[in-house]
């Protein structure tokens, strides 16, 4: 029996896919770096990466410090914001 062909009619329910929501991670481990070229760079491709593949960016977090002085703030306010959005958000960008 050949293949049907589906027509959609109005009573049929139609799902458009929703769009992925992602947060962004940039970051570099001195101030020196943040002055420079590195975080904005970083930013931009990971923008440029969200844009081209679908991904609709909710939150950038962005920090310039080294790990053993820093506290990580970025990346603290990035694990409290997936945790409090786990439903609608589940993807990092780094």
């Amino acid at each position: 029996m050949p293949a049907r062909t589906l027509t959609p009619t109005s009573s049929m329910p139609h799902y458009a896919p929703q769009p992925i929501k992602a947060v962004l991670r940039a970051r570099v481990s001195s101030k020196e770096q943040e002055e420079g070229f590195s975080l904005p760079s970083q930013v931009r491709l990971l923008r440029d990466y969200a844009a081209g593949h679908g991904f609709v960016v909710a939150e950038e977090f962005v920090d310039a410090e080294t790990s053993q002085t820093g506290d990580g703030n970025g990346f603290t306010r990035m694990i409290q914001y997936l945790k409090k959005h786990r439903a609608t958000c589940r993807t990092i960008l780094v």
